[in-house]
């Protein structure tokens, strides 16, 4: 039964010394978990929102379509006295103790348990720590700038690539390189317009509705925006952002992708009369291959034997639209100078020392998927000010030479905006749509796109 009134002296030290303790060793554990995005901007007001004590930190988001639990970009942390186990926005949803008589499981405990409160002075603590160590990164990123040796990435406009070759830390451009093209007849051009690329964004539920955020009742009955997960893993969700400005208090609806781990999925589609239909890419390597002979045919390669795909990130409105997003507009460097993680390259072709890159992959049955996360603080928070407020879109390029050039084989996404964290505008399984009478409803899993 719990007791009222005031506690022993004895009691009072006693807590307080566990408190030390648990602060102390927390920051022990947290001390060998990966670095976080640096607290700029918006999201360093986020995280003091975030993780209030008492407050729980809201479960992350779901990685795909029909995984009820799955979290956007589940992590885990590990030494050799125990592992953590966290979900897309750093909640711990399990804590495993190695010891030689068995080792020691403790779950995440239920919403407003007492052992609950427990947990959130863990996570709590966790996350101070991030912010702490986060300085310190920005440090290194510097010093790895300026000591790293020379990298290649990829600055491109839409329809040119170019190989860029510096120090990490200097992000200069060199001469512009074209994606490598062959001519084809016309005849055969002619047939392959009606084919082209789409990347898989899953903004509508399986009824065709679309995912939109909602104004809901708050805590204290305070309307408040939400944001709607949305069916797949790229983008994330959809979120409702105040436009910037003082005094404005118009909002805009925008796609946001938490920080790391996303699938991209591209499929091929034929244009028909009156729709688009699923193709294959087997009809258009068919086509292209039936206007060579044989003998001209035995000399060719990867590259123009199957459809190879290359994916990057540019930005995707404002004056630098159609520039490959690069380090240089980051205010915190991401690391070693690359944007995503595994680090990006240029198609092989263009870097043929290092061979086929991460982001080099091919389309097999009309698709193609690619699974990669954003580098730590390649976030909109973390854009110089000369890019802030700019959005981003991936592009999905055929670099088949026969293709290459041809418009319906550049397949670029909807503009989208990148947060280190999502728990503050969206939660696990949290969706909502516009239904067929324009009225914003709930969405439940089931009615989750196949």
């Amino acid at each position: 039964m719990p007791t009222h009134g005031k506690r022993p002296k004895a009691a009072k030290a006693t807590e307080a010394t566990e408190a030390t303790e648990a602060t102390e060793a927390t920051e022990a554990t947290e001390a060998i978990t990966p670095y976080d995005d640096a607290a700029t901007g918006d999201e360093a007001e986020e995280g003091r929102a975030e993780v209030q004590p008492g407050q729980e930190l809201e479960a992350g988001a779901p990685e795909s379509g029909g995984a009820q639990d799955a979290p956007v970009n589940g992590g885990s942390v590990s030494n050799r006295s125990f592992h953590i186990d966290e979900d897309a926005v750093g909640n711990v949803e399990k804590v495993t103790f190695f010891r030689e008589e068995g080792n020691v499981v403790m779950e995440r405990p239920a919403d407003g348990s007492d052992e609950m409160l427990m947990w959130q002075l863990f996570e709590t603590t966790r996350f101070r720590g991030k912010k702490k160590r986060s300085k310190l990164q920005s440090a290194i990123n510097k010093a790895h700038a300026a000591l790293s040796p020379l990298v290649v990435t990829l600055n491109t406009h839409p329809g040119t690539a170019m190989a860029v070759v510096a120090h990490a830390g200097q992000y200069q451009s060199a001469a512009p390189y074209e994606f490598r093209t062959k001519p084809l007849p016309e005849s055969v051009v002619k047939n392959l317009e009606v084919y082209y690329l789409q990347i898989d964004q899953n903004a509508e539920d399986r009824h065709g509705n679309p995912y939109v955020p909602a104004l809901r009742s708050g805590r204290g009955g305070k309307m408040r925006w939400r944001g709607s997960m949305l069916g797949g893993r790229f983008p994330h969700a959809i979120v409702s952002l105040k436009d910037p400005g003082e005094g404005v208090c118009s909002r805009t609806s925008e796609y946001m992708c938490a920080d790391n781990n996303l699938k991209m999925r591209v499929c091929m589609k034929r244009k028909t009369d009156s729709d688009s239909v699923a193709a294959s890419e087997h009809e258009v390597l068919a086509l292209i291959s039936e206007s060579f002979s044989a003998q001209q045919r035995s000399s060719w390669c990867d590259l123009e034997n199957k459809m190879v795909l290359y994916c990057f990130m540019e930005f995707a409105d404002g004056e630098h639209e159609g520039e490959v997003v690069g380090a240089h507009a980051f205010e915190n460097p991401p690391d070693y100078g690359g944007i995503f993680k595994p680090a990006e390259s240029p198609p092989s072709y263009l870097n043929q020392d290092e061979g086929v890159g991460y982001y080099e992959y091919n389309m097999l049955g009309g698709s193609a998927e690619i699974t990669f996360g954003f580098a730590d603080r390649v976030t909109n928070a973390n854009l110089k000010p000369a890019y802030k407020r700019q959005r981003f879109r991936m592009v999905v390029k055929a670099i088949n030479f026969y293709v290459a050039g041809l418009a319906g084989f550049t397949a670029r996404s909807s503009p989208f905006m990148i947060k280190g964290v999502l728990h503050n505008d969206v939660k696990s399984n949290e969706r909502y749509v516009t239904n067929a009478s324009g009225v914003v409803v709930d969405s439940a899993v089931p009615d989750m796109p196949q």
